[in-house]
């Protein structure tokens, strides 16, 4: 009582209003905002020096390797470039940084608050209540109890992975698969589920549950041939 609470999202999220949050105000100077980080004309000179010293590379070596084409910074050196080389240079980096990638219409980036009125709390969360659920319930409080550490193992083909100790130590050693008593394991199934261990070295822990008894017995295998 009062450790924790389960809540969840509010189905009608989207006709609740958004906060509004202050923006800072921005001030224009020349045509570019104070508010933004404005680009350093040396930037804009150093790539216009690039492109040039480029261009007489591939003049003067033509048909070159990608390494011969390489400009260093001690191939600068000598660049002259013009104002007008360098206005456009700038224009063009301000211009790229300003407008957004066409990439990202097809792209919607979510904005989740955390604000407690859009949440609601479950007084009565829900739970499964079929057989597979009670058989996985009943071999992970068993297990708990015993001092292992168990993580789902649904990309295994399990129901749980088994640690000896802490799983950010140590790998799992078992996969634990619950069955009930009265059922039967196909040859197939076993088959390759003792191949899926066998390839990610690991033991095959059958957890077998009883309709009436709350405590499972385990039996182990390894490789099955």
């Amino acid at each position: 009582f009062g450790f924790a609470r389960v809540v969840r999202l509010k189905d009608a999220l989207p006709s609740q209003p958004r906060k509004e949050y202050p923006t800072k105000s921005r001030k224009v100077v020349d045509g570019v905002e104070r508010g933004e980080e404005l680009l350093p004309r040396e930037m804009a000179v150093q790539v216009a020096k690039g492109r040039k010293a480029k261009q007489l590379k591939r003049k003067a070596v033509e048909g070159g390797t990608a390494k011969a084409l390489k400009v260093r910074r001690c191939d600068l050196v000598d660049i002259e470039v013009t104002e007008e080389e360098v206005d456009a240079v700038f224009n063009e980096l301000l211009l790229s940084k300003k407008t957004p990638s066409p990439y990202f219409d097809g792209w919607i980036v979510p904005l989740f608050e955390t604000e407690d009125d859009l949440y609601e709390v479950v007084e009565s969360p829900h739970f499964a209540d079929d057989l597979m659920f009670r058989r996985r319930l009943c071999v992970f409080r068993d297990l708990w109890r015993r001092g292992y550490y168990l993580t789902n193992g649904f990309k295994f083909g399990c129901d749980y992975l088994l640690y000896e100790n802490k799983p950010s130590l140590v790998h799992s050693k078992f996969m634990v698969k619950c069955v009930d008593a009265s059922s039967c394991i196909r040859p197939l199934d076993m088959a390759v589920l003792s191949r899926l261990s066998s390839q990610v070295n690991k033991l095959i822990l059958f957890a077998i549950v009883s309709s009436d008894s709350p405590f499972p017995y385990y039996l182990q295998c390894s490789w099955w041939n």
